[in-house]
């Protein structure tokens, strides 16, 4: 659920509405925002309730999902490709 209204909120802002270094976290492919979209437009319950978050979880649960990664800083992306090297 956390997850969930962490992706509503970055969906809502034109810009990025965090301060976050780093950010790893499934990524949104057609289907997923399909899925959003239904939420947003009340298909799944009220928008904000936890049954509606409830359903559009469920139906995110089906996606098999990739792993997408937001770096903020230029610092950090220079750290983890430092690691990657190491590797």
């Amino acid at each position: 659920m956390e997850w969930l209204d962490f992706v509503l909120k970055c969906r809502d802002c034109e810009t990025v509405p965090h301060d976050y270094d780093l950010v790893i976290g499934p990524t949104a492919d057609d289907n997923t925002t399909l899925c959003l979209k239904y939420y947003k437009d009340g298909v799944y319950g009220k928008v904000g309730s936890y049954d509606a978050k409830e359903l559009l979880l469920k139906n995110l649960e089906v996606e098999n999902l990739g792993i997408q990664y937001y770096i903020g800083k230029q610092e950090v992306a220079d750290k983890l490709i430092l690691t990657l090297k190491e590797l």
